[in-house]
């Protein structure tokens, strides 16, 4: 073992010849006291060492003592064994065993109870959390521990000299067979995964790390490393199955995203489709009946009839946009337009507004908010606008006693000095909205029974509630049946300077142009005839010379051979649409004079902007106002109207006389029930259509109900229908 012959060792001072140096000193001091007591703490124990070669290598080994007496004279037997090559290879294991940490804790706690328990020995070997084993070259166990008989429910001993490839899943054995063959004919260690069996047949998987050796024979041999990773298999099996999982639901998520990116984008064709075809046929309805307006030759009768197909075309209007504005915030298509703007002058608006129609019902319409608040502000000021509007025509439409309280204020946002947070409550003493009901008003389309009752869209909330989140904030509702509600909603507002107040010019009726100027061009395209014919009807009788076109390759040609001051241009045609014909126009010199008014039924904001880039110079959308358009259209071109300045002094219907019980107790019932009703929600349209059937009973009644319609003085009218009651 130590490289010495007999003679060369005999009569040497044994810790001088094999011990280290760094050893001599502890040695000799423990030989003098054994050669003293017979006593040591190496004694009748086994112990790994570190040993000198003769050649000063060290090596290690295993010495086992014993102490013999003999003649009075303490003398000890001793066992040396080179176990350099077993360090190695238990170093080899324990590398293996420290990727196990979960393993090595439940080592150390059984060695822990071995310790306890007094055991003498300590046998690493057959102790470890891995299987060892040894394999000759044709497979067979030639060594194994416990923890591999274990591993196996097998009895160490029923182990020996059998084919481990026996305890190898069928579906594995290739494996493992492969992989043997080339761990012996290249001598380099491997690794492999593969499932074994228990003696009952049920598989575990584990990883073998093996090495090729030769036993002491020289006899080729194979050292396994053998850890049971079912838990770890299972553990990944369970990652993959979930990787798998989420890929699956990635895969249905992008699906449903993509699906609803689709459903968006119909939706907004849809609404762009919706609005072309409702708003076009409108705006020929709403443009003529504001012809008819200006037509003095009208009977009162006739003019009372126009005035009821505007107001319900208004009506009609507002509802369609209503249905929009809920499909264009679905779609993704609404957004904010932030302005500065006077915030008391929107409130004192509001509440000019709505008094006249609390008053009309007999309620009290309480504004309360302080005058020391912030003036200007910025924001989207026609959304708040939209949400105080729905909030308090509501309390007005659903309260029947009492009165409608709005309060406002507004309150510092932490950290953010710029920033404002704007809190409104409106509160009614009308009926009042049941628990039941409250969780759905905010849904599109649902209304609570009161809703119901009275008739509406049942979109006013759900776009209040939307507009508000758009705004940062929230819209919640606190309610008692038969006492009442208080709507509540807060949004936040940006600090703005003095802004400089547009007054809004007066639109006057216009009957003709200056003398003296030369007869102006203008080009009318649209591929719908009532709306050419309605342009028509409008500009001709003031005297502008009209040529028409149906789509954007006509008006190109006419355009060429015409050269029109003045274009108004549709921007949704078939051929050739509005979009392009712009472009081209405004491509040429010629063109860059020519003033183009756009005409669009779109119901996004954001077209306007589109409609803009083409190079048009003003936008306007249908339905318009024909004073708006006529004077866009003299802003643009430099005109001097002629104005009707009598008419307003003349008077458009014959003297009313007093009403009187008389009279209205002739009227049959039919007519003033819903007309009582028409009183009390301001539906200026039931209200007129039914003094028009008053006329044909009672003209002069019928003069006394229209005067008092005709000065909103809905609170005069509510006394003399309820005093008939």
């Amino acid at each position: 073992i130590f490289g010495y012959t007999g003679d060369e060792a005999i009569g040497k001072n044994l810790h001088q010849l094999i011990a280290p140096q760094r050893y001599h000193e502890a040695h000799q001091t423990a030989f003098v006291r054994f050669q003293q007591t017979g006593q040591g703490n190496v004694i009748d124990s086994r112990l790994e060492l570190k040993a000198c070669h003769k050649n000063g290598h060290e090596i290690s080994v295993e010495l086992s003592l014993s102490s013999l007496h003999l003649q009075d004279c303490w003398h000890s037997v001793g066992i040396i064994r080179d176990i350099t090559e077993r360090k190695l290879t238990e170093t080899a294991l324990q590398n293996h065993q420290a990727k196990i940490e979960m393993q090595n804790e439940e080592l150390h706690r059984v060695q822990a109870e071995r310790d306890a328990a007094g055991a003498r020995y300590f046998d690493f070997y057959d102790q470890a959390p891995a299987g060892y084993l040894t394999l000759s070259k044709e497979g067979l166990i030639l060594t194994a521990n416990l923890t591999m008989a274990t591993f196996l429910d097998i009895a160490r001993s029923d182990l020996v000299n059998q084919p481990l490839g026996k305890y190898i899943f069928k579906e594995d054995q290739d494996i493992y067979y492969l992989q043997c063959k080339q761990l012996f004919e290249k001598t380099a260690p491997q690794r492999w995964e593969m499932r074994m069996l228990k003696k009952n047949r049920t598989t575990f998987w584990v990883q073998i790390d093996a090495i090729a050796a030769r036993n002491a024979d020289g006899v080729p041999t194979c050292r396994m490393v053998i850890s049971d990773i079912t838990v770890r298999r299972e553990i990944e099996n369970g990652l993959e199955k979930n990787r798998k999982e989420l890929e699956a639901t990635t895969v249905r998520a992008n699906d449903m995203a993509a699906a609803a990116a689709q459903a968006n984008q119909a939706k907004s064709i849809f609404v762009a489709n919706m609005s072309h075809e409702i708003r076009t046929p409108m705006n020929a309805i709403m443009g003529f009946a504001q012809v008819l307006e200006r037509d003095l030759s009208l009977t009162a009768r006739q003019a009372e009839q126009v005035r009821i197909i505007t107001h319900s075309g208004n009506h009609l209007l507002k509802l369609i946009d209503d249905i929009l504005d809920i499909s264009k915030i679905e779609a993704g298509r609404t957004t904010l337009n932030e302005t500065a703007f006077c915030l008391h002058d929107l409130l004192d608006d509001l509440e000019l507004t709505f008094n006249s129609r609390a008053e009309s019902k007999g309620l009290r319409l309480l504004m309360e908010w302080d005058k020391n608040m912030p003036r200007y502000v910025t924001a989207d000021e026609g959304k708040l606008r939209q949400i105080l509007v729905n909030l308090m025509g509501n309390a007005t439409k659903f309260t029947k006693k009492g009165g409608i309280a709005v309060r406002v204020r507004t309150e510092t946002v932490a950290g953010k000095t710029e920033t404002l947070r704007l809190v409104a409550e409106v509160e009614d003493t009308g009926p009042g909205i049941s628990a039941e009901d409250t969780g759905r008003i905010f849904d599109a389309f649902q209304q609570a029974v009161a809703g119901a009752q009275t008739g509406g869209t049942g979109l006013g909330l759900a776009i209040s509630k939307r507009f508000v989140k758009m705004m940062d904030g929230k819209l919640t509702v606190t309610s008692q049946v038969g006492k009442g509600s208080c709507f509540r909603f807060e949004v936040l507002l940006k600090m703005a300077t003095e802004i400089d107040k547009l007054e809004k010019p007066e639109l006057r009726h216009i009957i003709g142009l200056e003398s003296g100027k030369e007869v102006l061009r203008i080009l009318v395209v649209d591929d719908m005839a009532d709306n050419r014919a309605l342009l028509c009807t409008l500009l001709q009788p003031i005297g502008f010379e009209i040529t028409e076109a149906t789509n954007g390759v006509e008006a190109l040609e006419v355009f060429e051979q015409w050269a029109p001051q003045a274009i108004f241009m549709d921007m949704r045609m078939p051929v050739m649409d509005g979009y392009e014909a712009c472009r081209r126009i405004k491509a040429t010199e010629a063109g860059q004079a020519t003033f183009i008014i756009a005409l669009t039924a779109s119901a996004f904001e954001d077209s306007k902007k589109q409609v803009m880039d083409t190079g048009v110079d003003a936008y306007l959308r249908k339905p318009f106002q024909v004073e708006e358009l006529l004077e866009m259209l003299g802003k643009g071109l430099g005109l001097h109207y002629v104005y009707d300045e009598e008419k307003a002094d003349a008077p458009d219907h014959l003297p009313a006389q007093p009403l009187t019980l008389e009279s209205l107790a002739a009227l049959p019932q039919e007519i003033i029930r819903p007309m009582r009703q028409a009183v009390e929600e301001c539906d200026i349209a039931q209200l007129t259509g039914l003094i028009v059937q008053v006329e044909k009973i009672d003209s002069t009644t019928a003069r006394g109900l229209q005067a008092l319609a005709d000065r909103y003085d809905y609170a005069k009218l509510n006394q003399w229908l309820e005093k008939e009651k």
